[in-house]
């Protein structure tokens, strides 16, 4: 007679009550797993929103097709996406996660290529803070977006 598959505790422990291998395995692998999130997941999700503020910044290019302009506009966007506890001055402050140096930022605007296209760059590091251990460790990043400057053809 086939039982249905169905979850229950009683089938993770055997029958006095022993722990058995892959509970153990399974156990392991949740908390490895919360782990990874707890400390690369804030990162990752920063470092998207960081993308889609390369990506808004270009795209508002298109109309006024200014380099220094688009600098300024990822810079001030960029620096909104998170903040992080700092201690500035001896005491702790909120300041941009994503920091970036205006010369850091590159952007090339090629209006000669076929198609014209502006492309925005930008790396940068962030420091990863581990719970529980309490180790901190840098990660780095790159931000890149490219948009092309043609005419729409609808």
């Amino acid at each position: 007679m086939n039982r249905p598959l169905t979850f229950s505790l009683e089938r993770l422990l055997s029958p006095r009550g022993e722990v058995k291998f892959t509970t153990l395995l399974f156990l392991a692998a949740v908390v490895g797993g919360g782990f990874f999130v707890a400390v690369y997941g804030p990162l990752y999700i920063d470092n998207y929103s960081a993308g889609e503020k390369c990506r808004e910044a270009v795209n508002e290019t298109w109309r006024n097709r200014d380099e220094e302009n688009t600098r300024q506009m990822f810079l001030k966007k960029v620096r909104r996406v998170a903040l992080v506890d700092a201690l500035v001055d001896g005491a702790v402050q909120q300041v941009p996660a994503i920091n970036p140096n205006e010369r850091d930022v590159i952007v090339e605007l090629n209006e000669v290529a076929e198609p014209p296209y502006l492309r925005l760059t930008y790396d940068y590091s962030r420091i990863g803070r581990f719970p529980v251990i309490n180790k901190e460790r840098e990660f780095f990043f790159r931000v890149e977006c490219e948009e092309s400057l043609d005419e729409v053809q609808w």
